[in-house]
């Protein structure tokens, strides 16, 4: 956020950044998952975001319907991520920043933002 100059996961609510998260980092894993529908249904008694259709968990995005103006849900099914944060970091700032050192610190965000504790940097 500090060398783009704008917030990683821009959304309008809880939902939307999700989704952000996922253009970046692909589908979380089936555990994380499960543990987020239980958690939402079980302890904060609130709708989860994603859904168990058909033994795969879907993600529940949450829309205006552009006609009606009323709520309605689509379901995906986010497989990969959509770019990357050096793809991100090539399009917000000037050439005139060390080319080695913005790939640096892309690798090293992607390393600290895995979905996998175990891959993170300690």
């Amino acid at each position: 956020e500090l060398y783009a100059g704008r917030v990683m996961f821009p959304g309008t609510d809880n939902n939307h950044m999700l989704l952000k998260m996922m253009d970046l980092k692909g589908r979380f894993p089936v555990k994380m998952l499960k543990n987020h529908a239980r958690v939402y249904t079980d302890l904060l008694l609130l709708e989860p975001h994603f859904t168990d259709l058909q033994g795969t968990f879907k993600f529940q995005q949450r829309v205006l319907d552009p006609r009606t103006k009323e709520p309605r849900l689509n379901y995906l099914d986010i497989l990969k991520p959509k770019t990357t944060i050096a793809a991100i970091f090539k399009t917000t700032k000037a050439g005139a920043d060390d080319p080695k050192a913005v790939l640096d610190l892309a690798d090293l965000l992607e390393a600290t933002t895995s979905l996998n504790p175990e891959n993170r940097p300690a």
